[in-house]
C-alpha cells in the first residue's frame, strides 16, 4: 500500500481536471470522504492529517470519487478509480465505488453544491 502522502498527492493531481474530489475512506459499516481543499501547503496538511487519523480509526482508503460540473450541458459528471492496491478485488470495489458516486451526489447536495442531472461516469 502506498503511503498516505502519496495518495493526497494523486488526489491533487486530479484536482487539476475536476470541479471536486476526494478520496473515499471505508469502513466496516460506512465510509468516509477526505476532500481535496486546494493547492496550499497547509491545506494538503489538513487532508493528509484528516486520512492519517481514518486510517488509525481502521479505514482504509478504497479509491478517488470526483465530479466535474459540465454547465453548457446542464449535467454533473461523476468519476471514480480504485486505487491499483485493491486490483485483487477490483470488480468488488469498483461496484462499490459506484454506488459511492449516488451517495457522493447527496453529500455535495446537502453542502450546497448543486448537482444538475447526473451523466454517466466516465472512468
Amino acid at each position: 500500500m502506498r503511503s498516505t502522502k502519496d495518495l493526497i498527492h494523486e488526489m491533487a493531481e486530479e484536482a487539476e481536471r475536476l470541479t471536486g474530489v476526494a478520496i473515499a475512506v471505508g469502513f466496516e459499516h460506512h465510509t468516509k470522504f477526505v476532500f481535496h481543499r486546494g493547492k496550499e501547503q497547509s491545506e494538503f496538511k489538513e487532508s493528509l492529517s484528516e486520512l492519517n487519523a481514518l486510517v488509525g480509526d481502521g479505514g482504509t482508503p478504497v479509491g478517488l470519487i470526483g465530479y466535474l460540473r459540465m454547465p453548457e450541458e446542464n449535467e454533473t459528471r461523476f468519476y471514480h478509480q480504485v486505487f491499483p492496491e485493491h486490483a485483487g478485488v477490483a470488480e468488488h470495489a469498483d461496484e462499490f465505488m459506484g454506488n459511492l458516486s449516488k451517495a457522493f451526489a447527496d453529500v455535495l447536495r446537502e453542502s450546497g453544491i448543486q448537482v444538475h442531472r447526473i451523466a454517466p461516469e466516465e472512468n
